[in-house]
């Protein structure tokens, strides 16, 4: 709807849209407190504050959370060497930069990093980016993507015993999601 709407009111408070903004002369977003999402990352939060009188004020006053959302990119070798000298607690996403897979980066991250929230890796996406591969992961089965994945990131061909686990795991998991 066209900002003009708000025009005949001193002052229209709208929601929803998590970055504070101006709409029109006299309404306004807030904009959410906190970073709810890692798209979110660069944006500054903060509470708006309103006085009415013969004129409208408005003051933006910046919140700082006790952990930031943060994106984070390097090799595995230089973020954990930054992990362990500087132990990071805000909630992070790692893009990981290294020519070659890394095995079990998030698990291995985690003590420095406690709130990863994902782990993605640049070598992975520039292997199947665009490719037939890619489209291929979306209609591959669990146990195809298991496979594919102790062949190509641990050299190991997968022996019955494991995709035992595995399907004994998947079952699992699929219970507790019920």
């Amino acid at each position: 709807m066209p900002t003009d709407v708000f025009s005949q009111f001193d002052y229209a408070a709208l929601g929803h849209l998590h970055a504070a903004q101006r709409a029109g002369d006299t309404a306004r977003y807030a904009g959410s407190p906190l970073k709810y999402s890692v798209d979110e990352a660069h944006q500054k939060k903060s509470m708006t504050l309103v006085t009415l009188g013969d004129t409208v004020e408005t003051t933006c006053i910046p919140v700082t959370p006790l952990h930031d959302v943060k994106r984070i990119e390097g090799t595995f070798a230089a973020l954990l060497e930054n992990g362990q000298a500087a132990p990071n607690e805000d909630y992070v996403e790692i893009l990981l930069t290294d020519d070659e897979p890394v095995f079990r980066p998030a698990d291995r991250l985690r003590p420095y990093y406690p709130n990863v929230l994902g782990v993605r890796s640049a070598w992975f996406l520039k292997q199947h980016a665009g490719t037939q591969a890619e489209a291929d992961l979306h209609s591959r089965s669990r146990a195809e993507l298991f496979r594919g994945f102790l062949k190509e990131v641990c050299g190991e061909e997968a022996q019955p015993e494991d995709e035992a686990l595995l399907a004994e795991i998947l079952k699992e998991l699929e219970g507790d999601a019920t």
